[in-house]
């Protein structure tokens, strides 16, 4: 991920498109950009884990809702409307399904 080219620079409704963002330009007012879930936690692919829900494995055990991502937490609550509550990507070995 290029995160330079991919994050505005400001915030709100009037954000100035970014390189990897101008393909959806027309959908703008269908979505929205979070940034920084990850808190900054590093380690390459090993922080993985902690995009989008910004707790590290090994210290989700103190959280109530654990390492539950945000894409989780939408897919709970709107899952039930939608075709598929929530669809799973993984590679060989991993639970989920798999998308080519």
């Amino acid at each position: 991920m290029l995160p330079d080219a991919f994050f505005p620079e400001t915030t709100g409704a009037e954000y100035k498109t970014t390189e990897l963002l101008k393909p959806l330009e027309r959908h703008r007012e269908d979505f929205t950009v979070f940034s920084r879930l990850d808190h900054d936690v590093t380690g390459g692919h090993w922080a993985m884990h902690s995009f989008l829900s910004g707790i590290r494995d090994s210290d989700s055990a103190a959280w109530p809702s654990r390492n539950i991502s945000i894409d989780d937490r939408a897919a709970e609550l709107v899952g039930a409307t939608t075709r598929f509550p929530s669809i799973t990507a993984g590679v060989g070995g991993v639970e989920g399904a798999w998308l080519p």
